[in-house]
């Protein structure tokens, strides 16, 4: 059982690392399941739903701070992630 994400085939500005390894997750469970079947072990992957966690806050807090007024990634940025949305929905 691997623990992927919808990140691994729906990428998003700004988290293309973070997407990068999901989606190896995702294709290193689909390459396991079919190795893997004659001897019959099944192999799965689990996408969770969306969790309130504090992930994505820190990760927009970090990209932020290191992103310069003058950049001219700034405005692109901003319009991007926002300023004070929450990572997921309430529960």
């Amino acid at each position: 059982m691997n623990i992927g994400s919808t990140s691994g085939v729906l990428t998003s500005p700004f988290a293309g690392v973070y997407c990068s390894t999901k989606s190896a997750v995702h294709a290193l469970t689909d390459a396991l399941r079919m190795e893997l079947a004659p001897f019959g072990i099944t192999v799965v992957r689990i996408e969770p739903n969306q969790f309130r966690t504090p992930f994505g806050d820190t990760a927009t807090a970090g990209l932020t701070a290191r992103i310069s007024d003058a950049s001219a990634w700034t405005g692109v940025i901003r319009r991007q992630v926002g300023t004070g949305r929450p990572s997921a929905p309430p529960p």
